[in-house]
This record gives C-alpha cells, structure tokens and sequence, in this order.
C-alpha cells in the first residue's frame, strides 16, 4: 500500500480536469495514459480508485466501473510498500473505507503487464 513518507497528503475533489503537481502517480494504463492514486464513493463504501483523464475507476463485485466525482491523492511524499494478506504496513495511508467501517487501502499489481492500483481490503 502507499505509506506516507513526510509533509502533508490531501485529498482534493476533482470532476474530470487536469491534475495538479503532487498528485500521486500509481502506474501506468495500457495505452501508456499515467494512473493516478483517487478514491470514491459508491454503494456506501469510500473506494480507492484509480484514476485517469477518462474518470475515476473502481473494482466493485469483480468488475470496473467508471465514475466522474472523485477525490484526487496529492502529497509531497509517499513511498511503496510490500504487503501480503492482513500484514499493512503501520504507516499505510487509508484511502477509503466499507460501509461497515473496515478500513481499505490503495495498493497496486501487475496486470496484462502494466502497473495498475486497486483495493486493499485486510479481511479479504
């Protein structure tokens, strides 16, 4: 997951527009487009979302959905950490959480060979 590191970290609400220095990059998209660390709202759960000039996008019941209402990770200092399983890192920045209150976090894998962010859940 992303761990602060030092300084601040904010969250801006962002509707589709250019992001400003200090947002937190998370990979890159297949089209060679820079991922960018966000997180939502959707069906009672604040998400970690991935984000990118087309939205927001988050992973909900196995599929990606689009959303336009975000808030943007800017920070001057974060760092990647490796996770596996319930072990996050006492440092890692919660992104969101479920509506049942569990805690979530932005982590990120390698998929159809790009770097892609998504949902860190301990329970799961």
């Amino acid at each position: 997951p992303t761990s602060h590191c030092e300084g601040t970290i904010s969250w801006q609400h962002y509707v589709n527009s250019d992001y400003p220095a200090g947002a937190v990059k998370a990979g890159v998209d297949h089209d060679g487009e820079t991922i960018y660390v966000g997180r939502t709202n959707y069906k009672g759960d604040l998400l970690p979302a991935k984000l990118t000039h087309r939205g927001a996008y988050v992973g909900y019941a196995g599929h990606e959905i689009r959303l336009t209402e975000y808030e943007l990770l800017v920070a001057e200092c974060v760092a990647w950490k490796r996770c596996s399983g319930s072990n996050i890192p006492k440092e890692a920045i919660e992104i969101g959480h479920t509506g049942g209150g569990e805690h979530l976090y932005c982590g990120r894998a390698m998929y159809k060979g790009t770097l892609q962010p998504g949902k860190v859940q301990p329970s799961q």
